[in-house]
């Protein structure tokens, strides 16, 4: 059984809980939560504040380990879109997108937020495209560029990992950028204990064939749900004074988004 010091078990805690009130203050239409590391990241944010709301959250494969894990995320994303974003939610103001992600080194949250919002430009030109057959190239792209501008927000709410600071690495440019305009939140905690860790996953992506270290976006049938996974949960909530369950709370939702992965990236059947 792990053990971690009191410290970073009410740092943790107390980063989630910010993390969640961000979240919320926002109102975001859409919350993008990349796979594999924001996977336990939504289950603790729900131990430490039980009304969340997850009827938002949608899960998209976004790990270094996917072949074409850009394209996988804007396609996904875009399909997710096409059913939430498309038709007439666009007519109604903004329509506001949070991911939210580990931040250790800053490139898997650069990764995520710029492929979202790539994938928001794609969809908005495939709706201006349909709603104003007539244009040119250049007009289309004007009006791709506006209904970009004023209807789609991005943010991302990033946890980050605060023994990383201790290297004396430095973080990605990119992602210090985004911090720098707003566009990536970043909320500190002494550890981010689940980072790069199966123990703290309960899904587990399908090995490609033929690629070693490589896999599909998709995932194993059966959820692993350990006992160090269930301990941490119940440690962190309980630091944050909740006694309650504290379960994993959205494994149906992680299957049930696969459906919004292109086939093209997923195994082929016999």
């Amino acid at each position: 059984m792990y053990n971690w010091p009191e410290s970073q078990i009410k740092s943790l805690s107390a980063g989630l809980r910010q993390a969640s009130e961000e979240i919320k203050q926002r109102k975001p239409d859409l919350i993008i939560a990349p796979m594999m590391g924001a996977v336990p990241l939504m289950d603790l944010i729900n131990a430490v504040d039980c009304g969340f709301d997850n009827s938002n959250v949608f899960y998209v494969p976004a790990a270094g380990t996917l072949s074409q894990v850009e394209e996988i995320i804007i396609e996904t994303t875009r399909n997710i879109l096409r059913e939430r974003a498309v038709p007439n939610r666009l007519d109604e103001g903004m329509f506001k997108i949070t991911t939210i992600d580990e931040v250790v080194g800053g490139g898997s949250s650069v990764r995520t937020h710029t492929n979202v919002k790539r994938a928001c430009k794609r969809l908005a030109r495939e709706y201006m495209k349909a709603d104003k057959p007539d244009y040119s190239p250049a007009q289309l792209d004007m009006a791709t560029n506006a209904l970009l501008k004023n209807r789609f927000e991005v943010k991302t709410t990033g946890l980050v990992h605060g023994q990383y600071s201790q290297t004396g690495k430095p973080r990605s440019s990119t992602y210090l950028d985004l911090v720098q305009k707003g566009a990536i939140i970043p909320v500190e905690v002494e550890n981010l204990i689940t980072y790069d860790n199966q123990d703290f996953c309960p899904a587990k992506y399908i090995p490609a064939k033929r690629a070693i270290g490589k896999y599909y976006p998709t995932i194993q049938p059966n959820f692993v749900i350990t006992e160090h996974y269930l301990n941490l949960l119940k440690l962190v909530a309980a630091a944050a004074g909740n006694s309650g369950d504290v379960s994993p709370k959205n494994l149906d939702r992680i299957r049930e988004h696969q459906k919004y992965i292109p086939e093209q990236f997923c195994p082929r059947k016999a």
